[in-house]
């Protein structure tokens, strides 16, 4: 059952996502980098060229291949940068890609850890 549009709740699987769920690509740091709190330096941009990188991340893309809504792990196995584009949101996406971030993860060896300290994104 899909999670609906109004909230409610029930089983949701990132198999029935309208768009596909894959790997984001290096060309795409720029834009990650254009939604962070505290993007916008050099600095930022080439941590989350290194994240995408060598650290499991995913996305969601339109049908052009763009990144609607996505997803990266930092070094401490943490999900962070998560960020769904305005015009995609309430659609399950971040639900989504969580659940096939974690699983990925798990699958690795790695144990992902969310953070739960309010300001970490």
């Amino acid at each position: 059952m899909r999670e609906s549009s109004t909230g409610g709740t029930g089983s949701y699987s990132e198999n029935l996502l309208p768009l596909p769920i894959s790997i984001l690509e290096k060309s795409h740091a720029e834009l990650v980098d254009t939604h962070l709190p505290y993007g916008g330096s050099q600095e930022s941009l080439d941590h989350v060229r290194a994240c995408i990188r060598h650290l499991p991340n995913l996305c969601v893309s339109d049908e052009e291949g763009r990144p609607v809504s996505w997803m990266l792990s930092d070094e401490l196995c943490e999900l962070r940068m998560a960020y769904t584009l305005p015009q995609h949101r309430r659609a399950g996406h971040l639900l989504a890609l969580s659940r096939a971030l974690m699983r990925r993860m798990s699958s690795a060896c790695l144990l992902p850890h969310q953070p739960s300290e309010p300001g970490h994104h």
